[in-house]
């Protein structure tokens, strides 16, 4: 995407006069070549491909003359017959493959600018991408997450039609996966600039991983989109396990996941080409990598509890116990920790995507019922799950949830969840815990020698703690969420500004990826409720927010728009009422 807007622009500046060389954009990837073809080859075969037949003498010539700016994209989809090609070295085929780039560099005029791309992640380190590319004066540039101007302005470019700019808090800030978003969400904004219904965090991501897999058959020949998906979140699986450095990736990962989706052994090509799957980076050692984004990673580890909770859900021990699925859901109970928000709203939205669900009572009720699988985080990734619409996805019958030595990132407890469940917790850390229930529902929560980092709750339910099983000095930080709100609820400031200052502090300021309507009532005691909904409508049409599911409903979803963040600090810092659009028509209602 990158190269195409540079190609562009090279070609305006030829147009021009500005310049007096031609750019020349050959995509890798659709090339055909063999160890004995040299750049010759290679270009008198893209002047055909692009019409040129009769003229590729000329663009020989015109290239021999440095007369143009080569553009080289896609190094590391040289492997494209990784799938079938047979070899013996991982750093030999790397450089084999690279060839035709070296004999670019090689017979290029010394002055010919030559530009060249690909992931880093597909060689083991820079010192082999600059070997085996042959690159030895050529400058290195990255590319990184996009600012937020440069958000806006790629919003622009694919949205023209739209006025204000959509920047979501879930999704990593680069071009190409901007793109892939943005794109889906044209046809949802309306002239008007209003926000219909935008992607949520996890239909966004499964839309994300969708696409990421199938641009990568084009290099994984012989393989199909669902199948490279599978891989890349097996990888992720394995990857959860790493206790010390959850996120690295070794070769061996890369060889058991394809063992465990492809059912065959892989050759040396074949980790190549999965070494430079989508998401990865270059790790700390040769042959290691990492994901190049948390919620990358995060989002990637979705797709194995979705088949592990299609596994439960059939409660047939048979398959249950059979090698693969026992292997992979004996996996999942001993990762680092358990699922994230992220992970869990991927997971939730594949389920009902397919209409399935139901399954997730199904697998809670069977996993309890597993001895062998009942300890470690495999539960716990499944309640995360639960707790994001507890009343849609658990079962009634489901009266009593036991989670036994896991671990969990972060776990919110609502009054939702605990209306249908008592939850009873043996030995488990908790990173983040929000126990969001008022003091007459604590008696729904039991815990046994727990420890919990972050503790965020009322001030009525901390007095009960102990009844409860959660004595001070299992909790390293407690915060109280009627604290939290008291330097805005002292001030003198009308009433509905301090509601506004307070729900903008919740979905601007702290962390996590979009907020159920539900929660923004807690934690404001005495406000009433219309004054909330007043304030969410306002925000929602001045395009501060965007919405997932139907506004009034309480089980919607919502997000704030990054792109005005400056206007919600301001809002949420100022001391004085300022003279915003919003809180105007805010103050006349």
């Amino acid at each position: 995407m990158t190269f195409r807007e540079l190609f562009f622009r090279l070609a305006e500046q030829y147009e021009s006069g500005e310049t007096y060389r031609f750019p020349v954009y050959i995509n890798l990837s659709d090339t055909a070549f063999d160890e004995n073809d040299d750049f010759i080859d290679l270009l008198e075969r893209h002047a055909k491909w692009v019409g040129l037949r009769s003229e590729r003498e000329k663009l020989v010539h015109a290239w021999t003359s440095d007369c143009c700016v080569l553009i080289l994209d896609g190094f590391d989809e040289l492997i494209r017959a990784g799938f079938t090609r047979l070899t013996t070295s991982s750093r030999d085929i790397r450089y084999a493959s690279s060839h035709i780039i070296r004999s670019a560099i090689e017979q290029s005029p010394g002055s010919t600018p030559i530009l060249i791309s690909g992931r880093q992640s597909y060689f083991s380190s820079f010192d082999e991408m600059r070997a085996c590319l042959g690159a030895r004066d050529f400058a290195h540039v990255s590319l990184h997450d996009l600012s937020e101007s440069e958000v806006k302005i790629l919003f622009h470019k694919i949205n023209p039609t739209t006025r204000n700019a959509v920047i979501m808090d879930w999704l990593p800030q680069r071009a190409l996966l901007l793109a892939y978003i943005y794109f889906e969400l044209g046809p949802q904004l309306s002239g008007d600039t209003e926000l219909l219904n935008p992607l949520s965090p996890g239909d966004g991501w499964n839309l994300l991983l969708n696409r990421l897999c199938a641009r990568e058959t084009r290099v994984a020949k012989g393989a199909e989109p669902r199948q490279i998906r599978r891989l890349l979140e097996r990888i992720a699986l394995l990857a959860r396990t790493n206790i010390s450095d959850p996120g690295r990736i070794t070769s061996l990962h890369v060889a058991d996941a394809y063992r465990d989706v492809m059912e065959m052994e892989p050759d040396i090509s074949v980790q190549q080409v999965l070494m430079r799957f989508p998401g990865l980076t270059a790790g700390h050692a040769n042959e290691e990598r990492g994901f190049i984004d948390n919620a990358i990673f995060e989002a990637a580890q979705a797709g194995t509890i979705v088949e592990a909770i299609r596994a439960l859900a059939t409660n047939s021990d048979n398959y249950i116990n059979s090698e693969a699925i026992f292997r992979m859901l004996r996996l999942l109970t001993k990762t680092r920790s358990g699922a994230s928000q992220l992970t869990a709203r991927v997971v939730v939205s594949a389920l009902r995507m397919d209409g399935q669900s139901g399954q997730l009572s199904a697998a809670i009720k069977a996993l309890m019922n597993n001895n062998n699988l009942s300890n470690g985080n495999l539960l716990a990734d499944l309640l995360v799950c639960a707790a994001l619409e507890p009343e849609v996805l658990l079962r009634k019958e489901i009266k009593k949830i036991q989670i036994h030595v896991a671990a969990f990132q972060e776990l919110e407890i609502t009054p939702e969840l605990t209306s249908i469940a008592q939850l009873l917790f043996e030995d488990c850390i908790f990173d983040v815990l929000n126990i969001s229930l008022d003091s007459s529902q604590i008696e729904r929560l039991e815990f046994s020698k727990c420890r919990v980092k972050e503790l965020s709750c009322s001030a009525d339910v901390a007095q009960r703690l102990t009844k409860c099983g959660l004595r001070d000095d299992q909790i390293e930080i407690k915060t109280l969420i009627d604290a939290t709100n008291s330097d805005i609820m002292a001030t003198s400031l009308p009433e509905w500004f301090k509601v506004l200052k307070i729900i903008l502090r919740k979905l601007f300021n702290q962390p996590g990826s979009g907020r159920k309507k539900t929660s923004f009532y807690r934690g404001v005691h005495g406000i009433n409720n219309e004054l909330i909904d007043k304030c969410l409508n306002a925000l929602l049409r001045h395009n501060l927010v965007y919405v997932t599911g139907t506004p009034h409903s309480d089980a919607s979803v919502w997000h704030p728009n990054r792109a005005a963040s400056k206007r919600a600090s301001f809002l949420v810092d100022t001391i004085n009422i300022p003279d915003d659009v919003l809180v105007q028509e805010i103050k006349r209602e």
